[in-house]
């Protein structure tokens, strides 16, 4: 008896851990998904945010690109929006930011921490 109740507390363990392993699985796609939609609905043309930078609790400063000028404007979360000023292109740095992968972020610091330890070594 002792043995058929350990058998089915393991076979009850496996299946907790396929439902588990498969819950995570679907949320990874359906995130993705979401992920997907949102990027395709904010595809414009003639309005993008180049960059936000928080203040404080709920209000950000926003560089605003309309047409082909720039605008700061300030933001808060109770929907209030003032705006600041114009800027020149010259006024920012307009450089793209390499974007990588988690992959490629985790790979460098997995490298970064080896160098560490072998620094440390000599």
């Amino acid at each position: 008896m002792n043995g058929d109740n350990m058998l089915g507390e393991m076979l009850e363990l496996v299946f907790l851990c396929l439902v588990f392993i498969g819950v995570l699985g679907l949320t990874y796609f359906v995130t993705k998904k979401i992920g997907m939609i949102n990027k395709k609905m904010n595809f414009n043309r003639n309005i993008e945010i180049i960059e936000m930078l928080p203040i404080m609790q709920g209000q950000y400063l926003c560089i605003i690109k309309v047409g082909t000028g720039y605008h700061l404007v300030g933001c808060s979360q109770k929907g209030q929006m003032v705006y600041l000023k114009e800027l020149s292109s010259e006024q920012l740095d307009l450089r793209e930011i390499k974007h990588e992968s988690f992959q490629e972020q985790f790979i460098q610091l997995v490298k970064g921490k080896q160098e560490t330890k072998d620094e440390k070594q000599k």
